[in-house]
Order: C-alpha cells, then sequence, then structure tokens
C-alpha cells in the first residue's frame, strides 16, 4: 500500500501514522500496539507485548484469541512479543473494518484474561509504551528506554571512529614545499642575525616553515621529509646568517657574494672574532633542534 493509503487508514482509526517506518500505531485499554502490511496486497499484522504480573502468557490462551475473533487468523509470539495476523481484504472500507475489529478483539480479549501490557525486554507490567530505538519500533517501560539510549550511547562512543585513507606521499612536491618554506625564513634569519635574543625565534620560524611546506605539498611528512626539512632548514639558516655577517663586516666596500667568500676565507683563517662562531653554532644547533621538534609535532598532530 502507498504512504498516503496508509496514512488516510489511520485517520479513519483515529490513530498515529509514521510516515518513515509506515506503521500505524496507537493505544486501547491501556495496550499499546501497532499496524503493519505484511504483504503488498494489503494483509496486516497486529502486534502487542503482553503478560501477566507472574511472567509470561499461557500460550494456550494467546492461541484462544484466534478462535475468539472472525478476523484474526494466525498467530505468532517472540518471549512477550505477540503477531496476530488479520484477514485480508477486498477493498479499504472492509480493511478499514478488519483493522477495526481486530484492535477491539484483541484488547477486549486480554482485558478478559487478565493479561497486561509487558515490556518485551524485561518483562515488566506497567507504563508500557513504544518507542523507537535504532530505527526499532519496541514496547517498552521508561526505564528500559533510558537503559538502551544508554547502552546505545556507549556503544556509539566506543566505536572505532573511520580513518581517512592516507594520501601517498610525493617527494618531489615535498622538497619542493620544504624550499620554499625556507627560503621564506631565511629573510628573516638574515635581518635578525646579530640579535642573539631573536634568534631562537628565527630557528623556530624557519623550522616550522619548512616542514610545515613539505607536508602541505608533499601530502606526508615521512622519515625522508623529515631528514630533507632538516637539511635544508639548516643550511637555509646558515647561509643567510654567512651572507648577513658578510654584509656587516664589508658594508659597501665590496659586492654581497665577493663579501661572502671574503668572510668565509676570514673564518677558515681565523681571523673572525669568537662571536662569529658561537652565534653561527648557536643558529645552526637551534635551527636542527626547532626542525626536528617541528617534524616530530607537525606529524603527530596530522597523523
Amino acid at each position: 500500500m502507498k504512504k498516503k493509503e496508509l496514512e488516510e487508514l489511520a485517520l479513519d482509526l483515529g490513530l498515529s501514522f509514521d510516515g518513515q517506518s509506515g506503521l500505524i500505531y496507537g493505544q486501547r485499554r491501556g495496550f499499546p500496539f501497532y499496524l503493519e502490511p505484511v504483504t503488498d496486497q494489503g494483509q496486516f499484522a497486529i502486534f502487542f507485548s503482553v503478560g501477566t504480573e507472574a511472567g509470561r502468557a499461557d500460550t494456550a490462551v494467546l492461541e484462544a484469541l484466534t478462535d475468539f475473533s472472525d478476523v484474526l487468523i494466525d498467530y505468532e509470539r517472540a518471549g512477550y512479543c505477540l503477531a496476530y495476523a488479520i484477514l485480508p481484504a477486498p477493498d479499504l472500507t472492509e480493511l478499514r473494518d478488519h483493522l477495526e475489529a481486530a484492535i477491539e478483539d484483541c484488547t477486549y480479549y486480554f482485558e478478559e484474561e487478565g493479561l497486561l501490557s509487558a515490556c518485551e525486554k524485561t518483562g515488566r507490567t506497567g507504563r508500557v509504551a513504544l518507542y523507537q530505538v535504532g530505527g526499532k519500533w519496541l514496547f517498552l517501560t521508561p526505564t528500559s528506554y533510558e537503559k538502551l539510549l544508554a547502552i546505545q550511547e556507549t556503544r556509539r562512543k566506543e566505536a572505532p571512529r573511520p580513518q581517512r585513507p592516507r594520501q601517498r606521499e610525493n617527494f618531489l612536491l615535498g622538497f619542493v614545499g620544504a624550499l620554499l618554506g625556507s627560503l621564506a625564513g631565511a629573510p628573516v634569519v638574515f635581518l635578525l642575525t646579530g640579535s642573539q635574543r631573536l634568534m631562537s625565534l628565527t630557528a623556530v620560524l624557519v623550522g616550522f616553515l619548512t616542514v610545515s611546506g613539505y607536508r602541505l605539498l608533499g601530502k606526508g611528512l615521512s622519515l625522508f621529509g623529515g631528514i630533507v626539512s632538516l637539511v635544508l632548514a639548516s643550511s637555509m639558516s646558515l647561509l643567510a646568517f654567512q651572507l648577513r655577517y658578510a654584509q656587516i663586516y664589508y658594508q659597501d666596500r665590496m659586492p654581497l657574494s665577493e663579501a661572502f667568500a671574503a668572510i668565509n676565507r676570514a673564518a677558515l683563517s681565523g681571523q673572525l672574532s669568537d662571536d662569529y662562531w658561537f652565534t653561527g653554532l648557536l643558529v645552526l644547533g637551534l635551527s636542527i633542534l626547532t626542525t626536528a621538534y617541528a617534524a616530530k609535532s607537525i606529524e603527530k598532530m596530522f597523523g
């Protein structure tokens, strides 16, 4: 049956209709129930969950309902849950009459036999209602419903989160990214060389930019990527440091390229002060340490 027809049928019976599941449901004489189409030809079944104060209802009592009613033709039982098949009808008008008779016969019979609506999970009688849990309709007490929700929430939290497939690392693009990152940080070293207070900041910046550049373009950060970043960051920092010192020492007396060669010769011949060596080693050491730390932190952050 179409959902529109089911909705109209529920309205005629004075019941509720759930458009998602296609169920017609309601309550009569304190017994919650629902009606569900079981064939494409319009045959329905009516579902209850009943018991007694002492436990489950007697099978013979439940079977006898099909003899008591003219529209109930068969029944199945699973624990406290019952399903009675309803006699098919040739048209909607007669179908509505069959459904109404099934509801009336079941609830009247249960009441006469002293049966009670029972929770299908625990068998407890009392305030039982229909609840939708995980896409299923269940006859539950409020306590059972809250417990089921808590169990579902716990399972949801404990369920492993789906991991995104890792992209394959591109070593060439990673190298380009690391090179660009180190080139971006080198001018900072060049400008701030001579200020030992800011030296640590420049080393951190160069290391972070180099590693970030590798991971951004390379789509990953392996041991190879960490080593490449370490070499480039250290080399670029040291190169910027030497160029800056060459500019400071020789100023406008010669082009920067000649000054760079001159300061290297002076360093090798021992003509430069200890400050040059100390600052150079400081730049190199900080660059190595911060690049290694940045590589470890970024890999841990992004997996």
